[in-house]
């Protein structure tokens, strides 16, 4: 039986069941344009039996038009399967009307083999050129083999160093949770410490959700990349959605589109520096825009603009409150959150900081899923060096190993730059290598990104982030940072082991199977 076009016809909220995402885009867009008082009945007479009315609609609006605001009501989720973590964080910095699920290094190994390679973009995909080629591929596998050799020695050394009987229940029921719980987290602990060593190369899969008019952009920003891969992304995205998408999709290349693909090309290559500076080593830095004073006074005032009075006389308002007084308004909304999914309100994002963070490049992998964050970075290079996971540092003999390893690193970059360009060098560089970011954000953001991040489940080079970033906004507004009150500073070696007793416990108690 079809499925009835709306889930009812009599009431003011009604869900759109209209099988083609463009009739139900078209649909929607005709609310801006048309007197009738209910778009069920306009359906009924332009679209009910007419199967091109909403491909028809589109078409008119862009040649007439050319509005793109309407295609933000045709959502789309598609897969991109075996694209590189390079290209996959190209991809991830389109930011706003995109989601994204990807595929991750923290809970699934990555020494399993397709059709005997190790999952890698080989010099043969990425038409690579030069002797130096063989190099790359050579490499890439040592590294994969680095990684399937040591998974079991990294569990045996976790633990020896973490024992069960740290972590066993005292309770006969609960010991097989505790048995499960402790084996997920050693498990969970090892792939921390192990990614590491993984090439940027390392393919990955991903879910994206989205609408047109993100993908369309998309599709030009990868054309503007000077990366190989992510220009034949954007080809195979555009060729897989104008059969289902027509018009609105035709945009990404039409005269106007190539014309943003141009500008983003022109700002890339005004953005290069013409002198030379020399390369310097980032640091860690956290620079706040005003004083606390300043901060506080900024924020009440926009706090308190609900009420009805002017911004200017708010703000002056605020201004003959003494330290006390305001003290006594950021205690309340601090005894207001009960836990950390109580966000502050909008008034905190008046606040901003700068930070600069030299994080390695899996740990910036997890950052850059904060999309509120305005981050701003540089091609992935060897340059800033590299962190050594601590259980590798334990064994002198492996810690040779893995850093003779990250050495090598450093001469293939160099030769693939010559040989081919500084974008396809990027490929041979592991995760465990710094990528220097720049990240502009607002205290709400701040505050729930550490409370988030300083949890026990996080990566312990996301949590020590998160708390260095929390230390940095006490020294700066010791008043203001009272407010991040769920960071989480303490020590938790196996920091998976309690949310995975929690998740044990309500597979038992619902009577589920382990999924």
């Amino acid at each position: 039986m079809p499925k009835k076009p709306f889930s009812n016809f009599d009431k003011n909220i009604f869900l759109i069941n209209l099988e083609n995402q463009l009739d139900r885009g078209a649909l929607l867009s005709r609310y801006s344009r048309t007197a009738s008082l209910d778009i069920r009945e306009l359906y009924s007479k332009e679209f009910e039996n007419n199967e091109s009315r909403g491909r028809d609609f589109y078409r008119r609006v862009f040649l007439e038009y050319g509005d793109e605001s309407v295609a933000e009501l045709v959502n789309i989720q598609l897969s991109i399967q075996n694209v590189s973590n390079i290209t996959a964080k190209l991809i991830e910095e389109s930011r706003i009307g995109l989601s994204y699920l990807e595929k991750s290094s923290r809970y699934v190994r990555y020494d399993k083999k397709y059709k005997d390679n190790f999952l890698y973009m080989n010099s043969e995909t990425l038409g690579m050129k030069g002797k130096f080629a063989s190099d790359y591929d050579n490499y890439c596998n040592r590294l994969f083999l680095f990684y399937e050799q040591n998974y079991d020695y990294t569990v045996k050394l976790l633990r020896e160093k973490y024992p069960e009987e740290s972590y066993a229940s005292s309770t006969n029921s609960d010991k097989e949770i505790s048995r499960k719980s402790y084996d997920s987290a050693i498990r969970a602990r090892a792939l921390d410490d192990l990614r590491f060593v993984l090439p940027a190369s390392t393919l990955t899969n991903m879910g994206i959700s989205g609408n047109a008019r993100a993908f369309i952009n998309l599709i030009q920003k990868m054309n503007a990349s000077g990366n190989e891969e992510a220009k034949k992304i954007a080809k195979a995205l555009y060729e897989e959605l104008e059969p289902e998408y027509g018009e609105i999709i035709k945009s990404a290349i039409s005269k106007h589109g190539t014309d943003q693909t141009n500008y983003r090309i022109s700002i890339s290559e005004i953005s290069k520096l013409q002198a030379m500076l020399p390369s310097g080593q980032a640091g860690s830095s956290l620079i706040p825009d005003l004083n606390e004073e300043q901060a506080i006074n900024l924020l009440l005032t926009n706090f308190f603009y609900s009420n009805d009075s002017s911004y200017a006389e708010i703000e002056k308002y605020v201004k003959t409150l003494d330290s006390n007084e305001k003290a006594k308004v950021i205690q309340k909304i601090m005894n207001a959150r009960k836990n950390r999914r109580d966000k502050l309100p909008r008034a905190f994002e008046s606040i901003r900081y700068t930070v600069e963070a030299n994080l390695n490049f899996g740990a910036f992998r997890d950052l850059q899923r904060h999309r509120m964050f305005t981050i701003l970075r540089k091609h992935l290079t060897p340059d800033f060096g590299y962190d050594i996971p601590s259980v590798i540092s334990s064994d002198d003999a492996k810690k040779r190993e893995f850093v003779s390893l990250m050495e090598e690193a450093k001469l293939l970059f160099k030769n693939i730059t010559l040989s081919n360009d500084k974008i396809m060098a990027q490929y041979a560089i592991p995760f465990a290598y710094r990528h220097p970011v720049i990240i502009h954000g607002n205290f709400r953001e701040f505050a729930y990104f550490i409370e988030l991040r300083s949890t026990p489940q996080a990566h312990y080079d996301l949590r020590n982030f998160s708390i260095q970033l929390y230390n940095e906004i006490v020294k700066v507004h010791p008043g203001l940072s009272q407010l991040i009150k769920f960071c989480d500073t303490g020590d938790y070696p196996l920091g998976r082991y309690s949310q995975e007793y929690r998740k044990q416990e309500k597979i038992r108690n619902l009577g589920l199977n382990q999924l």
